[in-house]
């Protein structure tokens, strides 16, 4: 009779939890929230990282990146909530103001890159980045008002709706809207992480930052360069790394290397398409942390390289010779073209 009874409640809850399930739309897209570390002192800079996972196993679909975004509301939204230890009830203490406000002249824009099945990507950014909080989207997140000392829970929004690329998505209110089977279906309002422990305190003298993604030698050349800001110097290290390969796969994974150092906070990923015909270009965002700063840089690079005078040279020689005298390509050749500090309101300087 007790066995009988335990396989009962074990079906019963089975079959209710299926019930659950399968009321709930179909969001493959998952969105999780990362910080370097738990404790924070008051109006200290906090980094932020978002990974987007696909769980589907067959199809791709398109995740709105911030990109340069510089007018308009927010892909993604903070929200601090104070939580009653007695009663459980979050009380929200501090949110963003949805509107874009940055000091900008040249006009920027949310990208799109496409997520294959099982993969993954991040986005990084920043709260209370004030040096560059008016010209850096990633750094353009502000509460309307200070967080206090104690422990808080938080969690973004992304909601894709207020961009330009809105009807990439199907919106719905509730599970009781009809779904999309040819669309991501996203709730109306945006989508939600799980919330994350944060504790802001006066003092965080023995918090040390846990690093997101595994880290160099504590005597690298590389982020001593960028702890110092010899820029040019980073750029030849940058140089040094470029392997020829005529795989343009290959190619797009020059700056793979950068991820594991401290000092490099993120690197974009690569473009998933570009011109056909030689030479071709496509470039990297990168964000360098120095000296407790963010420095925001591009790095553009060319995948092959035509020979004029070399193909001039072999036209006049075609008829007495068939093959060419001299290759008039390399497709080979891959070379770091320019490094820019970014900057939405000056060109920035760039290390050539």
């Amino acid at each position: 009779m007790v066995k009988l009874s335990f396989h009962l409640a074990f079906v019963f809850i089975f079959a209710s939890f299926s019930l659950l399930q399968a009321d709930l739309p179909y969001m493959p897209v998952t969105f999780k929230l990362q910080t370097g570390k738990t404790h924070y002192q008051v109006g200290e800079r906090i980094d932020f990282r978002l990974k987007v996972y696909n769980s589907d196993k067959n199809r791709s679909y398109p995740i709105v990146l911030p990109g340069t975004q510089n007018k308009g509301q927010k892909l993604i939204q903070l929200r601090f909530y104070s939580v009653n230890e007695k009663t459980n009830f979050y009380t929200c203490a501090g949110k963003e103001n949805p509107e874009i406000r940055m000091s900008c002249e040249k006009p920027g824009n949310a990208t799109v890159r496409q997520l294959a099945p099982g993969d993954s990507l991040d986005i990084v950014f920043f709260l209370n980045d004030r040096k560059n909080y008016l010209h850096q989207t990633a750094s353009h997140h502000e509460l309307d008002q200070p967080l206090v000392p104690g422990n808080y829970q938080v969690h973004i929004f992304y909601d894709p709706s207020v961009t330009e690329f809105k009807d990439l998505y199907h919106y719905i209110w509730s599970t009781n809207d009809s779904t999309s089977s040819e669309k991501l279906n996203f709730w109306t309002g945006g989508n939600v992480c799980q919330y994350i422990p944060l504790t802001i305190s006066k003092s965080t003298a023995n918090q040390k930052p846990e690093a997101l993604t595994p880290t160099c030698a504590k005597n690298c050349t590389f982020c001593k360069a960028i702890d110092e800001g010899n820029w040019s110097a980073v750029k030849k290290t940058m140089e040094k790394h470029i392997q020829k390969s005529a795989d343009f796969t290959l190619a797009l994974a020059q700056t793979h290397w950068m991820k594991t150092h401290r000092n490099v906070v993120w690197v974009s990923p690569p473009p998933q398409e570009v011109q056909s015909s030689l030479p071709s270009y496509f470039s990297y965002e990168i964000v360098f942390l120095s000296h407790g700063e963010v420095f925001y840089y591009t790095a553009g690079y060319q995948w092959g390289i035509v020979y004029q005078s070399r193909s001039r040279f072999n036209q006049v020689f075609r008829s007495s010779r068939p093959n060419p005298l001299f290759p008039g390509e390399d497709l080979s050749y891959i070379g770091l073209v320019y490094f820019t500090e970014n900057s939405c309101s000056t060109p920035g300087t760039k290390h050539q």
